[in-house]
C-alpha cells in the first residue's frame, strides 16, 4: 500500500513522515511538498520525495500518482478564500488520481465564518471532503501546545507576557497529531470519522 504525505517538509508533516516510518517500510511512503529539497534525509532512507504544491494544480496528479491513502495538511494560507481553493484542487487532484482514502488534519468546531478565515477554511475543506467520494477521515486539532513554549521563550526575553483572552482550549502536542496521523494512515480503516 502506498501512503502520501502532503506537507511533508513542514513540522507537522515531518514528523508524520518519522512515525509512518515506524510503522511501514519507507517503499511504501510518498513525501510531498513544495521544496522536495528539503526532504532529502527521508529519500536519503528510501522514502518517495514528491513536488506538489497545493497552488500548483495541474502538478498535483502527478504528485498523488498510486497512492491509495493520503494525508491532507493544511497550508499556511490564510488570505480569505485561498486556502479553500487550494484544499479543493488537492482534494479534487486526489480523487482524480485514484486515491482511495484522504485524512484532513481539520480543526474543532469548524464553521462557516467570513470573518474566520482559519474555521471557514475548514469547514469548506470538510464538506469537499465528504463530496469528494473518496473514502475519508477527518482527524481534528486544536491550539499546538509547542505555541505555549514559543510565548514562554518570548515572554522570558521580553520580560512581558501579552495574550488575548479567550475560551479555554485543549492543547495537543504537534507530535502526538502526527503519530495519531500515521497511526490512521498507516492501518486500515477509520473511514467517514
Amino acid at each position: 500500500m502506498e501512503i502520501g504525505i502532503t506537507g511533508a517538509s513542514g513540522q507537522l508533516g515531518a514528523s508524520l513522515v518519522r512515525y509512518a516510518l515506524a510503522r511501514t517500510s519507507a517503499a511504501n511512503i510518498v513525501a510531498i511538498t513544495r521544496n522536495p529539497g528539503k526532504l532529502e534525509q527521508f529519500s536519503q532512507q528510501g522514502v518517495e520525495v514528491r513536488a506538489g504544491d497545493f497552488s500548483q494544480p495541474s502538478e498535483l496528479a502527478a504528485a498523488f500518482r498510486d497512492i491509495e491513502r493520503l494525508v491532507i495538511i493544511p497550508t499556511t494560507e490564510l488570505q480569505p478564500g485561498v486556502r479553500i481553493q487550494q484544499h479543493k484542487a488537492a482534494i479534487e487532484a486526489a480523487a482524480g488520481s485514484g486515491v482511495q482514502h484522504l485524512i484532513y488534519i481539520s480543526t474543532v468546531s469548524p464553521r462557516p465564518d467570513p470573518n474566520n478565515t482559519l474555521f471557514d477554511s475548514h469547514f469548506a475543506t470538510e464538506q469537499a471532503l465528504i463530496a469528494s467520494g473518496v473514502d475519508w477521515t477527518i482527524l481534528r486539532m486544536s491550539v499546538y501546545t509547542d505555541a505555549l513554549l514559543d510565548a514562554a521563550k518570548r515572554a522570558a526575553a521580553s520580560g512581558s507576557y501579552a495574550a488575548v483572552p479567550g475560551a479555554p482550549a485543549a492543547y495537543v502536542v504537534r507530535d502526538d497529531l502526527a503519530a495519531a496521523a500515521a497511526g490512521i494512515l498507516c492501518a486500515p480503516g477509520h473511514v467517514g470519522i
